[in-house]
């Protein structure tokens, strides 16, 4: 009976557990639609200096800085998942 009890534990925890990305795949993700955005603009990826993850910034031309954050969405308290997807929010000089 303890063994029919333990093994109908185990496998009903295992239906609701949620996990978060682990940090490099979210990190991977990132990279992704940050590289994705300079290749889809050409000004910037023919000027291309560097591409910070940690800001979330790509820096480009004379100077110049696109910026990344996260699309809201709302998660109620003790949600755990991963974080909204990354996207371009603004940039110091024209992009196209």
């Amino acid at each position: 009976m303890k063994v029919k009890s333990v093994l109908a534990l185990l496998l009903l925890s295992n239906l609701i557990v949620i996990a978060a990305l682990p940090p490099q795949v979210q990190k991977a993700k990132d990279l992704d639609a940050m590289t994705s955005f300079v290749e889809k603009h050409p000004i910037v990826s023919s000027t291309l200096i560097s591409i910070n993850i940690y800001n979330k910034e790509v820096h480009y031309g004379d100077g110049c800085i696109a910026k990344f954050g996260r699309k809201f969405s709302f998660h109620p308290p003790g949600w755990v998942g991963p974080a909204s997807a990354l996207e371009f929010k603004d940039s110091t000089c024209a992009v196209d």
